[in-house]
């Protein structure tokens, strides 16, 4: 009986009963048995059976759970990143368009766009899931099936490749790539799973409540998208010089467009039509500002066609103050969109611009306001200036000229002096 103690713990041992991935010690437990004194037979039989046993736990590990473990942690890791990296390049025009073609679907891209933070923490969540119990199931089915070892180590760096390329590197380059065309079944996919993560969702959205989500649009971001169309080769140069002029339509003003007093045509409101057909019938201009005493009182605007129209009826002695139109006044810092609007609602074409003082400065057209938006001149058949600021600059320095004005001795004077720090030079 006391043989029989001491010795069991060592034929259980040597027949695998220390665990799964001991080895079968056949002389171990042949020198037990002898100890035992066992009959020949049930010795052979018994040995057998250990075989069987040892056999049997030496096969525990699965090839095919091995392949299993391996292909769901990857696959599942590639989805993942698939539906991150489409989630994060969707923009919001793109979402405009799909919420047009595709109503519902658009909504749900949107809401998820929105409220980002939920379908992102789905995704991190199942994929770090995948990842550690896909690594957790390979180690294990590796070290049943080798023992351990220099393999396990092997499959370990192994596993970290494949889930740094297969899982992280091909699909987040995939899905940057193509998310226009996997947009819509990823949104699907996103719904259901932020709806089965929806408890872990709301738990850790527990810890990451406050603040504001930032601006997904800026003017910025737009100006850069359409020197990229035109880069691209998606927008023409014309369309991309549009889009930027618009964005800085509103930082322009009705001064730096207006053609200025100087180069104005205009005439008196007493002018007949009799003088009007016998001195400026060849006037190029089809709106012609009117004023009473002096041009910077002007009191409306004619069109010349009325003018031949009274003509033509031998109303010769109408003036141009019984034709005259009113016009509408505006000031010369107003942006360019609201003296477009306001001649819009007035439904005028030329309007008066006078300066801080009240004084005249010059007049503004619709054409003016759409020349600066399409960035080129618009000239017709008898325009023979294309930038009247400049041919009024040039008048001016033409009469200074003939007035014996030293206009290189005005510049000086006119420039700060050397030295004078920040103190900024006086303009010309």
């Amino acid at each position: 009986m006391h043989v029989f103690e001491i010795t069991m713990p060592n034929l259980i041992f040597a027949a695998g009963g220390g665990g799964a991935a001991e080895r079968y010690d056949r002389t171990a437990v042949e020198t037990a048995l002898e100890v035992l004194e066992l009959p020949a037979e049930a010795a052979t039989r018994f040995i057998e059976a250990l075989e069987q046993a040892a056999g049997a736990g030496a096969d525990s590990g699965s090839v095919g759970l091995l392949i299993l473990y391996f292909c769901l942690a990857i696959g599942v890791s590639f989805f993942c990143s698939v539906f991150e990296a489409v989630l994060l390049s969707v923009t919001r025009p793109y979402i405009a368009t799909l919420k047009r073609d595709r109503p519902r679907r658009g909504a749900a891209l949107e809401g998820l766009k929105t409220r980002i933070d939920r379908p992102l923490t789905s995704i991190l969540t199942l994929n770090t899931i995948a990842h550690t119990m896909g690594a957790m199931g390979v180690a294990s089915q590796v070290a049943a099936l080798t023992g351990g070892g220099i393999w396990e180590t092997l499959a370990s760096a192994f596993m970290t490749l494949a889930v740094l390329i297969a899982s992280e590197i091909i699909p987040k380059n995939l899905g940057a790539r193509y998310w226009k065309t996997w947009a819509p079944w990823v949104t699907v996919s996103l719904v259901w799973l932020s709806k089965a993560m929806t408890p872990i969702v709301k738990l850790i959205g527990l810890f990451s409540k406050g603040g504001h989500h930032a601006d997904t649009f800026s003017r910025d971001e737009l100006t850069v998208m359409a020197e990229m169309g035109r880069r691209e080769g998606k927008l023409h140069e014309d369309e991309s010089r549009v889009l930027n002029n618009l964005l800085e339509l509103r930082k322009t003003t009705v001064s730096a467009v207006k053609t200025p007093r100087v180069v104005v045509f205009s005439l008196p409101a007493a002018t007949t039509v009799k003088d009007f057909l016998e001195n400026h019938a060849e006037t190029p201009f089809s709106r012609i500002p009117v004023y009473d005493e002096s041009p910077d009182d002007m009191t409306g605007f004619v069109l010349k066609s009325e003018v031949l129209l009274a003509a033509a009826r031998d109303e010769m002695d109408r003036t141009l103050d019984d034709l005259k139109r009113e016009v509408t006044m505006l000031s010369e810092v107003i942006p360019l969109p609201n003296a477009f609007q306001v001649l819009t609602e007035n439904r005028h074409h030329v309007a008066i611009v006078h300066d801080e003082y009240g004084g005249m400065s010059g007049i503004v057209t619709m054409e003016d306001i759409v020349e600066t938006l399409l960035g080129t001149e618009i000239m017709d058949e008898v325009d023979t200036n294309e930038d009247m600021q400049e041919f009024a600059r040039k008048q001016w320095e033409r009469r200074a000229r003939l007035m014996g004005i030293d206009l290189e001795e005005e510049k000086e004077e006119k420039k700060a002096p050397e030295g004078a720090g920040d103190e900024l030079p006086a303009a010309d």
